[in-house]
């Protein structure tokens, strides 16, 4: 239960120091890139951690995993960072968002959705979190659920975060990294 305790005050820091951003009005990004094709999928991440057995250091079961460039995008308008998650866009996501703060929001989530998808073929409880510089965190869901991660939120900070990320969202109760992956 300590882990899970642990879990929630990082859920309080994300339910409680943000707010909505309004989006900026303007063209769509990032912009369609017509270069040349991405690299197949399968290039991306490395196999789960196995079980270890006894209790170890925090963070001494991630595995860290190269995710190298899909395509060669670049914008001067973007800066480092956005051109980074650019330029390792799954080559099956083609949605657009309103502004840039959005398009490495959700091509993040695309980003953790392809090496969840290779790291769990060995581990059904793995997951993945692409942490920029052509890195990423492979790592297991603990062994808890998101509603017990919820239950010790104060009801004083369940404010419409909670109610979408925790409370919401029942289809990923048993991933409560879920969360963490909300709050990139």
């Amino acid at each position: 239960m300590r882990l899970a305790s642990a879990f929630a005050l990082s859920a309080l820091s994300v339910l409680a120091s943000c707010e909505p951003r309004q989006s900026r009005s303007r063209a769509a990004y990032p912009p369609a890139y017509t270069g040349p094709p991405a690299a197949p999928q399968a290039n991306y991440a490395a196999p789960p951690p196995q079980n270890q057995g006894s209790l170890t250091l925090p963070g001494s079961r991630v595995v860290w995993s190269h995710v190298p460039p899909t395509n060669a995008a670049t914008n001067p308008t973007w800066g480092p960072t956005l051109t980074d998650i650019v330029q390792r866009r799954p080559a099956r996501e083609t949605t657009t968002w309103p502004d840039e703060a959005s398009t490495a929001h959700e091509l993040t989530h695309s980003i953790g959705f392809e090496l969840r998808l290779v790291a769990s073929r060995a581990d059904r409880r793995a997951t993945g979190f692409y942490v920029l510089g052509g890195r990423a965190a492979i790592l297991r869901e603990p062994g808890f659920r998101k509603a017990q991660v919820a239950a010790l939120i104060p009801p004083s900070l369940r404010r419409y975060r909670y109610d979408l990320y925790l409370a919401g969202q029942p289809g990923w109760d048993d991933r409560p990294l879920y969360v963490w992956d909300e709050w990139n």
